[in-house]
């Protein structure tokens, strides 16, 4: 029963995680990013590498994916806090929390199957 229900998590949390990157790559798109140098999206788009990297990994090693993944949406939220400070507290965590979220839950399933393994 542990096994499906950590199996259902994962996917739900590596498809969370990967349509946020998606919607992120496309909305970069959009704005011109390709054609146009934008300096202030310099961290968002490092953030977005970290954690899109992060997803990828989690398929050979959810433990270092987790920490890419929690590591890229804390990157985002943390510089979008700041640019944007209290007012775009909300944006912060709309772009942070679909990485730091799935990240975590991952993280929690990596735990549970090394427990599951001691036994």
């Amino acid at each position: 029963m542990n096994e499906n229900i950590n199996k259902l998590l994962y996917i739900i949390s590596f498809l969370i995680s990967t349509a946020f990157s998606l919607i992120f790559i496309i909305f970069f798109v959009g704005e011109g990013g390709l054609t146009v140098f934008v300096p202030e999206l310099i961290p968002n788009i490092i953030a977005v590498i970290i954690a899109t990297a992060g997803i990828i990994y989690t398929l050979k090693n959810k433990k270092t994916g987790s920490f890419m993944l929690i590591s890229g949406g804390l990157i985002q939220g943390i510089y979008m806090f700041l640019m944007g400070g209290t007012d775009d507290l909300p944006v912060a965590l709309a772009f942070s929390l679909p990485y730091i979220i799935p990240g975590y839950i991952i993280y929690l399933i990596y735990k549970r199957e090394k427990a599951d393994r001691l036994l």
